[in-house]
């Protein structure tokens, strides 16, 4: 069954195999299609827990 994912910025051109919609935007994809990209950053699921922000490492 397909559930939604949330696209993020650190995504590429592709997300699961699909061009990427952009970031904020949603896809719909199996639990199995959905893993590595969850693992990599590249999509957040919206039932979890919102994902901690980065720390910048630019130099003031």
């Amino acid at each position: 069954m397909k559930q939604e994912y949330i696209v993020t910025e650190l995504a590429g051109n592709h997300v699961a195999g699909n061009r990427n919609p952009g970031a904020g935007a949603t896809v719909m994809l199996t639990a199995e299609q959905a893993e590595h990209p969850l693992r990599l950053g590249h999509l957040q699921d919206p039932r979890a827990a919102p994902a901690p922000k980065r720390r910048s490492s630019k130099v003031k």
